[in-house]
């Protein structure tokens, strides 16, 4: 049988729910807005196996995330009996996009840049590097 597979990026809809297969597989099932504005699609995304569970701890409402799998139309009938057509895809890939900017440094307020910025737990800062090279001078080896 032929499918459809599609890959894209968007944002998620809802927490990421992880459930329990019949057979005791975890999967995790979450929604992804598609698009812009006024022109989002709604698809619903199930991810199976370790990655559902990996993906269940770390993603949040609103995270961009990048899929890829395979794609299909559902039809179900709502509660009023209106016939209803969503989009699925059974992914084999998902990953959490970062946000730009979020892991940048603060910026120095005097505009010393790198040289007032703390360093890392367990590293020297430029200004600290700078200071023990001119110790090192004074070694007579």
């Amino acid at each position: 049988m032929n499918s459809i597979e599609a890959a894209f990026t968007g944002r998620l809809g809802t927490q990421p729910e992880l459930k329990t297969s019949q057979a005791g597989k975890p999967w995790a099932a979450f929604n992804v807005g598609v698009g812009d504005g006024d022109n989002i699609q709604w698809v619903r995304i199930a991810v199976f196996g370790e990655r559902a569970q990996e993906l269940s701890a770390i993603l949040r409402k609103g995270d961009r995330v990048y899929v890829e799998g395979r794609l299909q139309l559902n039809t179900r009938t709502d509660k009023e009996g209106q016939q209803r057509a969503g989009l699925s895809v059974a992914a084999w890939k998902c990953e959490k996009l970062g946000q730009i900017g979020w892991n940048k440094p603060p910026k120095a307020k005097n505009g010393d840049g790198a040289r007032n910025r703390q360093a890392p737990p367990g590293q020297q800062s430029v200004a600290q590097r700078q200071s023990s090279a001119s110790d090192d001078a004074a070694i007579p080896f």
